[in-house]
C-alpha cells in the first residue's frame, strides 16, 4: 500500500500574467483579459474574467 499519485496541478507565471480560470490561489485578476464582473454569480476564484 503506497501513496495514490494525483495528476499534477497547473500553475503560471504569475496572477497578473496567467489566464487560468477558476484559480483559488489567484491574487490578482490578468492584465490580458477584462474582469467578468456579474453581481449574480460568485466564482471559484476572487477574480472573474472573460
Amino acid at each position: 500500500a503506497g501513496l495514490v499519485p494525483c495528476p499534477a496541478t497547473p500553475i503560471g507565471p504569475a496572477c497578473r500574467l496567467c489566464e487560468r480560470i477558476g484559480c483559488l490561489a489567484r491574487a490578482e485578476p490578468p492584465v490580458t483579459r477584462p474582469l467578468g464582473l456579474d453581481e449574480m454569480v460568485t466564482g471559484l476564484s476572487a477574480f472573474d474574467f472573460q
